[in-house]
């Protein structure tokens, strides 16, 4: 935690926010910030588009995922 103390010192960071994905510890606040600086814009591709790749490099990847389980974690879908 000494980095938290000091960083505002160093560093011009208008937020700074402990995290911990493993805990989840302070993942609503962070999300909620994020929501807030963010943006608002128009959609920039379809609301239901869900990636810009093919569906025959999603099909390789779902097989290649159920084929080999070591590479399962890599697979873009389960």
């Amino acid at each position: 935690m000494a980095f938290f103390a000091e960083a505002p010192h160093r560093f011009p960071f208008e937020h700074l926010i402990p995290i911990s994905a493993l805990k989840r510890t302070n993942l609503d606040q962070l999300e909620s910030l994020i929501m807030k600086l963010l943006p608002e814009s128009d959609l920039i591709y379809p609301e239901d588009q869900i990636t810009d790749r093919p569906e025959r490099f999603l099909a390789a990847e779902i097989v290649r995922g159920k084929t080999d389980p070591r590479l399962a974690m890599n697979c873009l879908m389960p």
